[in-house]
């Protein structure tokens, strides 16, 4: 199977990503399953919910395996991972141990969902990025900023049945400032 430019496809993204030629991809950013602590109790995560079966391999978020294959697409190591708190050292790891330069970004979110037992908030979601030493960070004052305030777009949300959709101006803040116009084909 080929891949095309431009065009969707239904597949497990493991198996999408081997299709992809070695060393042809410039920038990645990506949303993957979050880690996540599953309770007993029947919470949003619980196990006593029935479809825990199905988002229990999510549980754990991505793995080595799958950030190995993504080193290998990609030309130098340019890439922004959404993750929660209990990612972060996993990834920090990985790419500390690659030699690359890391950073973390922020979205706080002034409207967020009102779950709190026993915990703070969940109005803060982190942003991993991962560079190769010689790859540049590009964009202006304005656009390379660590932390980003707003509010969670319920609407799109909703519409697409996302929990976490992110705003787009972060989203083509992290392309300005890690791509350059025109880049070649896939």
């Amino acid at each position: 199977m080929t891949l095309e430019m431009d065009s969707i496809y239904n597949m497990d993204c493991l198996d999408g990503l081997k299709l992809i030629p070695d060393k042809s991809i410039d920038l990645i950013v990506m949303d993957p399953p979050y880690s996540f602590q599953s309770t007993e109790g029947a919470g949003v995560y619980g196990k006593s919910r029935p479809y825990y079966k199905e988002i229990k391999t999510l549980a754990e978020g991505i793995t080595n395996e799958i950030l190995d294959v993504l080193l290998a697409k990609m030309r130098a190591v340019n890439i922004y991972i959404w993750c929660n708190k209990a990612q972060l050292r996993q990834y920090f790891d990985y790419f500390e141990d690659r030699g690359c330069a890391v950073d973390l970004l922020t979205w706080h979110k002034t409207n967020p969902i009102p779950t709190c037992s026993n915990k703070y908030l969940s109005d803060t979601e982190y942003l991993f990025f991962a560079k190769d030493k010689g790859v540049k960070i590009y964009g202006s004052y304005e656009t390379k900023r660590k932390w980003y305030v707003s509010e969670l777009n319920v609407a799109d949300k909703k519409r697409y049945g996302h929990p976490t959709i992110k705003p787009l101006n972060i989203t083509k803040n992290l392309i300005l400032n890690s791509s350059q116009g025109g880049g070649g084909q896939c």
